[in-house]
C-alpha cells in the first residue's frame, strides 16, 4: 500500500487474511498501520519534529509508533528532526544508529534554505518553542517539561526519509517499516465474521491476523494481548463447537 518495508518476524505476510477472505471473511481497519520511522527517539524528544513547512505536528515524547503514523499518513514522511549541538551530543553515539545531520547551520534562516522550508517558517516555530520552553511549557503539544529547553545554534536538520545507516555500515535502510493493524473481523470468541455479519462455520482467528483491539492506537505488546487472550477464547470455543 505504501511501498515500504514491513515490520515482521518473517511470516506475518498477510496470507492468513487472504485465505480467510477467499471464503468470504470480512475485514476491518485495513487502512491502519503501525509505523516505525527511521528516527532516533532520543534525538526527537530532545529537539523537535517538523513537517516540510517547518511546523511541529505532534508531541515528540509520545510513543514512537504514534509519531511514525502521523509522519507517514499525514505528512508522507516529509518530516525533519531539528536538534542543536547539545541535543545531538546527549545521545550516546552507539544509540544514534549511524544517524548524522543532513544539514547543519548557524542560523535558522540558513537551515530553511538548505531544507527547502518556506522562509521564516522554521524560525517562527523555534522562536515560539524556545519562548515557552524557557518556562518549562509546551502549550501546543504538551511535551513533558523533562525534555523542554530552548534550542541554541548551531542547528541541525535530520531528514527522516533518508533512513538509518546500519551499525555495521553500508547503505541506509528503509525510511520506515510498517505492519497492518487491520485484519479479519471476529467476534469476542474469535469466530471470523462474513460480510453479512454471520460467523463462518469452523473458522477462527486471533492476533495480528484480526482487526484486534487497536487500529490507530497501537502500542508495543498489544499484539501479544490480542493473540493470547482472544486465542485462548477461540481455542476453548473451537474445542466445543460441533461445526469445527
Amino acid at each position: 500500500m505504501v511501498g515500504l518495508g514491513t515490520c515482521s518476524g518473517g511470516n506475518d505476510n498477510g496470507t492468513g487474511i487472504q485465505m480467510a477472505q477467499a471464503v468470504g471473511a470480512a475485514v476491518r481497519h485495513m487502512s491502519a498501520g503501525q509505523v516505525g520511522i527511521a528516527a532516533v527517539p532520543g534525538l526527537m524528544v530532545r529537539g523537535m519534529v517538523v513537517n516540510s513547512h517547518g511546523q511541529r505536528f505532534i508531541n515528540e515524547d509520545v510513543y514512537p509508533g504514534l509519531l511514525g503514523q502521523a509522519a507517514l499518513f499525514k505528512h508522507d514522511l516529509k518530516v525533519w528532526v531539528i536538534v542543536d549541538e547539545q541535543a545531538f551530543e546527549e545521545v550516546p553515539e552507539v544509540e544514534r544508529w549511524g544517524t548524522q545531520p543532513t544539514h547543519m547551520a548557524e542560523t535558522l534562516t540558513e537551515l530553511e534554505m538548505l531544507t527547502g522550508m518556506p522562509p521564516g517558517s522554521l524560525e517562527s516555530t523555534v522562536t515560539q518553542y524556545n519562548s515557552h520552553a524557557e518556562n518549562g511549557e509546551d502549550p501546543y503539544f504538551h511535551k513533558s517539561p523533562t525534555w523542554l529547553r530552548p534550542l541554541q545554534p548551531p542547528f541541525a536538520a535530520i531528514d527522516v526519509q533518508k533512513g538509518f545507516v546500519p551499525p555495521e555500515g553500508g547503505d541506509p535502510g528503509s525510511s520506515a517499516a510498517v505492519f497492518s493493524l487491520g485484519g479479519l473481523e471476529v467476534d469476542i470468541d474469535g469466530r471470523v465474521i462474513d460480510h453479512d455479519g454471520r460467523p463462518i462455520p469452523g473458522l477462527f482467528a486471533a492476533g495480528r491476523s484480526t482487526s484486534g483491539l487497536h487500529s490507530w492506537g497501537y502500542v508495543s505488546g498489544t499484539s501479544l494481548g490480542d493473540g493470547t487472550f482472544f486465542g485462548r477464547r477461540a481455542g476453548r470455543v473451537a474445542a466445543t463447537t460441533s461445526d469445527r
